[in-house]
């Protein structure tokens, strides 16, 4: 059996200036990982309001690997969410609360889908994070 080396992830102070508009722009491809079940790759609308519903609340981030990042529900913990993943970040153990997607960002801070590699290594580093038992 063979291991994955999880990266240390960074925190949103360590986030590029990210884009959300108004304005229509096509679907994106996003990996979703609900509570309890399979990650999946899910198309939604590139806005913000549309993110937000598919973590049920603001959008708090987290860098995976370059332009690749996970966004949960800010206010988790708050909303008593059950956990979904406990991943590494600088020193310690983080629990992600709730349902989470990944997604990335160009250089110029828009959202773009990922690609089938991507979404092929999104899957195997959010199987790698530990679930609740």
């Amino acid at each position: 059996m063979s291991t994955i080396q999880l990266p240390q992830l960074k925190f949103t102070d360590q986030l590029p200036q990210l884009k959300f508009t108004d304005a229509p722009r096509p679907p994106v491809r996003v990996l979703f990982v609900p509570v309890g079940r399979a990650p999946a790759p899910r198309m939604v609308e590139d806005n913000l309001e549309a993110m937000q519903a598919l973590v049920g609340g603001y959008l708090d981030a987290v860098i995976l690997s370059g332009r690749i990042i996970l966004f949960c529900n800010e206010d988790g913990i708050e909303q008593g969410l059950p956990v979904n993943r406990t991943v590494p970040a600088r020193s310690e153990h983080v629990e992600i609360r709730g349902d989470f997607f990944v997604t990335r960002f160009d250089a110029d801070g828009n959202s773009v889908s990922l690609t089938d590699v991507e979404i092929v290594d999104s899957i195997r580093m959010v199987t790698a994070c530990r679930s609740p038992r």
